[in-house]
């Protein structure tokens, strides 16, 4: 899944191309469009989600939908069924059991990427985040890996939930086990790549996107890990 700021400019471009109107997004607008990031809704789904609304505007009435919060049940439909197709490409017997090797294999590399991650974090003298990192890890290799390697038909959603708990433990902290100083280095770079957003939201929003900045720059610091099958 790409980031956030590429996700936020990707799905506003596609939608004022679709509406005809150079109007600029709404704060609500901009802040469903964080709810859909944050929810990891990939970002084909939405601009699906766009298309079919179009595709099913009244041609009686003549009129596009004008706001993205009309999406919203349909994006919600249209996740569903990416679910739910990802869920039935798992469950074909013949290819049951090559997915869940192949799931298997990515929770490993997971496995090692945190555990490297925990090294570094350990070597620059953050033991804060080692010590989550490791919790992680280990959480990550009892409760998620060795059950699936038990019963490789465990479900994708439910992988998926343990894994996005996991993401947010992760994110929930991350912040706290850097120096005030890397922090506000990171705030000062956020501030000047995020700068073309700041007069088009509003301010809850526009805090939103530098936090998220600060944590994708953190993770970027320690080579931490996605967790999240869409990752794969």
């Amino acid at each position: 899944m790409i980031e956030e700021e590429e996700y936020f400019q990707l799905i506003e471009n596609h939608f004022i191309q679709k509406r005809g109107n150079p109007m600029l997004l709404s704060p609500k607008e901009w802040a469903l469009i964080r709810e859909w990031h944050q929810a990891q809704i990939p970002e084909e789904v939405v601009l699906r989600a766009i298309d079919r609304g179009f595709e099913k505007k009244n041609p009686e009435e003549d009129k596009s939908p004008v706001s993205l919060n009309y999406f919203k049940r349909i994006v919600k439909s249209e996740y569903k069924r990416f679910l739910k197709a990802q869920e039935g490409a798992a469950v074909q017997p013949q290819n049951q059991q090559e997915t869940a090797a192949n799931i298997q294999q990515y929770l490993e590399r997971l496995r090692n990427n945190l555990e490297e991650s925990e090294r570094q974090a350990s070597e620059k003298g953050n033991s804060a985040l080692a010590d989550l990192l490791r919790g992680c890890r280990e959480t990550l290799s009892a409760q998620i890996l060795q059950p699936l390697q038990q019963n490789p038909t465990t479900e994708l959603q439910r992988v998926e939930h343990q894994l996005t708990t996991l993401e947010k433990e992760i994110e929930q902290v991350l912040l706290t086990t850097v120096s005030e100083s890397q922090l506000n280095k990171f705030r000062e770079d956020a501030m000047r790549e995020l700068k073309s957003f700041e007069d088009k939201i509003d301010l809850p929003v526009y805090q939103e996107m530098i936090n998220r900045a600060l944590i994708k720059s953190v993770r970027k610091l320690y080579n931490i890990p996605r967790l999240s099958l869409f990752y794969m």
